[in-house]
Parts: structure tokens; C-alpha cells; sequence
């Protein structure tokens, strides 16, 4: 994964949980310093563990952390100097989730050797809009989830997000339901 994830993930609990909680964290996940710079490409293994030990600590379940990291994620990206990314691929929230694609494209450009996840998005109505999420990461659709929500906040744009297919056996992929309010 890149390493702008995990750094994230630190600056995440830093915030909310303090240095001692991060150190600790650190201690038992055996995680290296070198996966926290943030335009580097880490081994996957070391962003699962990490989430895995952060979940231990703190005692919420993963799926949880995710979804609360990807909730951290507008943020966290407008403080590391990324604000510039919301202006480029979207006006309103609709408008940014069609340019996933792109965003991701241009990331890659940077970065080749991350694997970005695609998304495909179906207008069902004015009001809603089902956005279809493709990822060789297994567990990641919370942190899709969260990033929807904090994106409903910074684009002012209430909404409800219903996670409708969850990636299995018999599907390739997820499903978020997006109502806007």
C-alpha cells in the first residue's frame, strides 16, 4: 500500500488516542519506520498488521477502525497539503465520485507501483447513486465507506450510505448505495 495509509493511520491515532497509545501500537506490531513515509510503496502484510495490532489495542473491531480512518482521510489529506485534489476532481460529491477513476489514474502516475482499487457509479436517480468498488485488498470497503462520509461533510452534501453488496464468493466487488438527503 502506499505509504500516505499508514501515515495517516498514525497521524489518526495520534489524534484521537494520544502518543503513548501510537508508541505502544508501534511496540507490538514490530512495524518499521519506513512504512509511514508517505509517497513510498509498503507491503501490504505491514498495513494489515498494523490495523490488526491498532484494532487489539484499542479493542474495536477492524472493520470499525477502517471505516473511522477512512472518515479521517479528507481530513488528514487536506493537512498533508492535498486540498488542491478535491478542487480538481470534483465540485460536489457526485461530480468527485465520477473522477475516482481518474484520481486514481493520476496517482498511479506517481506511484506505479500501487495497486488502485476502480469504482464504477450508477446514477439510479438525482438522488441516488450506486458506487461499485473493485479492490485486490480484502477488507478495505470500510475505509471506502468512511471516505464517503467524510467527502458528504466537505462537499456539504448529506447523505446516506448503505453498504447494499459486500465483496464475496459470488461477487467480485462492493456496493455502496449513496442517497442524498
Amino acid at each position: 500500500m502506499n505509504g500516505l495509509i499508514n501515515r495517516a493511520v498514525k497521524k489518526f491515532i495520534l489524534k484521537e488516542y494520544g502518543k503513548y497509545t501510537w508508541e505502544e501500537i508501534c511496540y507490538k506490531s514490530k512495524v518499521e519506520d519506513d512504512v509511514f513515509v508517505s509517497m513510498k510503496f509498503t507491503e501490504d502484510s505491514h498495513s494489515y498488521r498494523l490495523i490488526e495490532t491498532t484494532s487489539e489495542v484499542l479493542g474495536v473491531e477492524p472493520s470499525c477502525l477502517i471505516e473511522s480512518i477512512g472518515r479521517y482521510w479528507v481530513e488528514y489529506t487536506e493537512s498533508e497539503g492535498y486540498s488542491m485534489v478535491f478542487e480538481m476532481f470534483g465540485k460536489s460529491m457526485k461530480e468527485f465520485m465520477h473522477n475516482l477513476n481518474h484520481l486514481h489514474f493520476k496517482i498511479g502516475c506517481i506511484l506505479p507501483n500501487i495497486d488502485p482499487p476502480t469504482f464504477d457509479t450508477k446514477v439510479i436517480s438525482d438522488s441516488q447513486i450506486n458506487l461499485h468498488y473493485y479492490s485486490n485488498r480484502e477488507g478495505m470497503a470500510p475505509l471506502v465507506k468512511g471516505i464517503l462520509a467524510a467527502l458528504s461533510n466537505k462537499f456539504n452534501e448529506p447523505c446516506e450510505i448503505i453498504h447494499l453488496i459486500k465483496k464475496s464468493n459470488e461477487t467480485d466487488h462492493d456496493v455502496f448505495q449513496i442517497n442524498f438527503l
